[in-house]
């Protein structure tokens, strides 16, 4: 596509709409984060995906909006009125999905947590402050299932152990 096509495409936007310039599946979408024109051609740099051929196996990280999905996260256990060990808790749940589970894995299991959030806060706009209260204390034991249901697990492969055959190989 030539530049003047997308500037064409761009140019017929709603006034008001200023959209993310992004690529892949909407599932996973790619941002774009740099642009560099080399002689005749314009190279777009999107935030890093992983590779089709990467099989099972995730080892993307997280890109900058998933960061700060994260960030809003740890703020909001901060911010949150319970106390120092509950928001340990989170906190080290939040620690654990992160080492545990893929990237996606883990922006999935944070946008239900929003989603959940956000649900049951519609259904009445004139609630009460105790109401509210009840509101954050069903969330923080939303949050505290989510941590009971993450696993620690233990590496089975134990390290550094060579069979006597290694050993005589070595020798030799």
């Amino acid at each position: 596509m030539k530049v003047s096509e997308l500037q064409n495409i761009i140019d017929h936007l709603p006034q008001d709409s200023d959209p993310d310039i992004v690529m892949g599946e909407e599932w996973l979408p790619e941002r774009l984060v740099n642009t560099r024109l080399d002689s005749d051609m314009l190279f777009l740099e999107f935030d890093n995906a992983p590779e089709e051929n990467q099989g099972d196996d995730e080892g993307r990280g997280f890109v900058e909006h998933e960061i700060a999905m994260i960030r809003e996260k740890l703020e909001q256990v901060l911010d949150d009125p319970s106390d120092t060990k509950t928001k340990a808790d989170a906190l080290l749940a939040i620690f654990l999905m992160g080492h545990e589970l893929s990237s996606s894995e883990v922006i999935e299991i944070l946008e239900m947590t929003e989603l959940e959030a956000t649900e049951s806060e519609i259904p009445d706009q004139a609630t009460t402050e105790a109401e509210t209260t009840e509101l954050e204390a069903n969330q923080s034991e939303a949050i505290e299932q989510d941590i009971s249901a993450l696993e620690i697990n233990e590496p089975d492969t134990p390290e550094f152990e060579t069979s006597d055959l290694e050993t005589r190989q070595l020798k030799d």
